[in-house]
């Protein structure tokens, strides 16, 4: 296409106003899929990269809205042309620096680089396997709801064995110290990525001897969220956890009202439940009196979302003990596929 050709070598010029209008233009081409083709065999994205480092504001903005409009296309050559001139490793070195201006659409095109090429972000056919995602993991702690999109992009990630490794690496020392203190954050966005992140962790059947490692506490905290209001006899109480034990008596504990948080942390507990030394620890714990006063206020609510899977789990809790009959019985279906975010969506 001409005018995309005559666009990129305006997109090259000395002149700042003349790049800034060629990107104005350049715009109305990105979000449409018609055009991926040709603007994948121009020049177009590699100037488009080379302009994040601009020290003009206007320009890193525009050419990073234009780049977060191409990646939400599934479009190979599009991503393939991202990849040759090392876009990730440009966004990444832009966000080491806490002043950048633009970090929320620099994690707007990393999330959707992540959903179409996540191995990519892992940097998984290099030397340096993992160092962009480690520094993603530290960043977790920034301030700002620009930076909840980070856990999007670790979601995405988390469905390669080697993000897995690294994050249950040493103990699961990054798990520790970055995600889990996260999954009691105050954004409902950060904190429903982090526990489906955590979902994928446990449907690996070859972590759950690490995450159930008893000075880590994982599953404590990830039972936290459904903690409220109920009926618990002192005997269950005392053999909780101590972190449960004080959100049970806290008064002012309420369960969460996300839906996918919910769902998220009963996968993980029947996920939990599958082995039998694990099963056996949640029963000697009250686990099952958690799940049974979430399951009366839901009923209250008159919420019947999670009632499948809520069954189940009563199953699993009741067939280790002898006096009743035991029975196999099915866990409710956890998708093949591990849980990721869809593409971040267009940007004007």
């Amino acid at each position: 296409m001409e005018q995309l050709k005559e666009l990129s070598l305006f997109l090259g010029h000395d002149n700042p106003a003349v790049v800034q209008q060629a990107m104005q233009i350049l715009s109305g081409f990105t979000s449409e899929t018609k055009h991926m083709k040709a603007i994948a065999s121009s020049d177009v994205i590699k100037y488009l990269i080379r302009h994040i480092t601009s020290s003009i504001s206007t320009i890193v903005t525009t050419s990073l809205t234009c780049l977060v409009n191409l990646s939400q296309h599934d479009h190979y050559e599009i991503t393939e042309q991202l990849m040759k001139y090392n876009v990730i490793d440009v966004l990444i070195e832009v966000l080491r620096d806490i002043t950048f201006i633009e970090v929320e659409l620099a994690l707007m095109l990393l999330t959707n680089i992540s959903r179409h090429d996540c191995k990519s972000v892992m940097q998984e056919d290099t030397n340096i396997k993992g160092l962009h995602v480690r520094r993603l993991i530290t960043w977790l702690d920034r301030k700002g709801k620009e930076y909840d999109y980070i856990a999007s992009i670790l979601l995405n990630c988390s469905k390669l064995e080697s993000f897995q490794s690294l994050l249950l690496k040493d103990n699961a020392k990054l798990l520790l110290k970055y995600i889990i203190p996260q999954l009691l954050t105050k954004s409902i966005l950060r904190q429903e990525y982090l526990f489906l992140l955590m979902r994928n962790l446990f449907i690996n059947s070859d972590n759950l001897d690490t995450l159930m490692t008893p000075n880590n506490h994982i599953y404590e905290y990830i039972i936290l969220p459904i903690i409220g209001p109920g009926k618990f006899d002192q005997e269950d109480i005392d053999v909780m956890p101590t972190i449960l034990q004080e959100a049970v008596l806290d008064k002012s504990s309420r369960r969460t009202k996300t839906e996918g948080i919910r769902t998220a942390i009963l996968d993980i507990i029947a996920l939990i439940c599958q082995k039998r030394i694990y099963r056996q620890l949640l029963r000697s714990q009250s686990i099952y009196y958690i799940v049974r006063e979430l399951h009366n206020e839901l009923k209250e609510l008159e919420i019947d979302a999670h009632e499948d899977i809520i069954i189940d789990l009563v199953h699993y809790f009741q067939m280790d003990d002898p006096e009743m009959k035991q029975e196999q019985v099915s866990v409710k279906e956890i998708e093949d596929n591990q849980e990721s975010v869809t593409e971040i969506d267009e940007q004007d």
